[in-house]
């Protein structure tokens, strides 16, 4: 009698991530880990450059403010982006946000001595679970620059980055860095962690 094995494959699906209720499109910034590589749970994926919808034009720095939000995976496995997105973002192409970039294949591969080639091989393909923070790149700060920006201006740029998220994100923002949670309003909380910004 032949014994068959059933492998399962959990494939997560990386589509663009919907970062606010209104922001629509973005562009790969910036690729953090190489495609096909192995990756842990929250290891950064990438940097998004987000259309200015992202923000509602009060919180922008600028009307035509485009942000930078990085984002990490909560799944683990091998990581596989088609060639073609990533030729599109090398072009610096914009992508709407639900698009489909790739997967994480979870394929735990226990090499037993049962024989696997005689193993069928089942797949199944579940929503992946992200996490996004504002990003910053450090290569933008000029010390000599003459711009004329106050700090008071500056807390405002920094205050927009944090915007988008909910109180749930937030409190996770806090708790993260080990700073108090106890406020109960978005605005206590953003105010507490750009005074964490600021003092870093």
């Amino acid at each position: 009698m032949v014994h068959r094995t059933l492998l399962q494959l959990k494939r997560a699906r990386i589509v663009i991530p919907q970062l606010s209720p209104t922001l629509t499109q973005v562009r790969i910034h910036k690729w953090l880990k190489d495609p096909a590589s192995e990756i842990e749970c929250y290891e950064p994926l990438f940097v998004l450059q987000c259309s200015p919808d992202l923000l509602s034009e009060a919180y922008r720095k600028y009307k035509t403010h485009e942000p930078l939000m990085l984002i990490e995976a909560q799944d683990e496995g091998k990581l596989q982006i088609s060639p073609e997105i990533l030729e599109s973002s090398k072009r610096g192409e914009w992508f709407p946000v639900g698009h489909f970039l790739g997967t994480i294949n979870d394929d735990d591969d226990d090499d037993d001595d049962d024989d696997n080639n005689d193993a069928e091989i089942s797949g199944e393909d579940t929503e992946w679970l992200w996490q996004a923070y504002s990003y910053e790149e450090e290569a933008e700060t000029d010390e000599n620059a003459t711009d004329g920006a106050s700090s008071d201006q500056k807390k405002v740029d920094k205050t927009a980055y944090y915007a988008p998220l909910g109180v749930i994100e937030l409190k996770g923002l806090l708790r993260y860095r080990g700073l108090d949670v106890g406020g109960t309003t978005r605005e206590e909380l953003i105010e507490r962690l750009v005074e964490s910004d600021n003092a870093t």
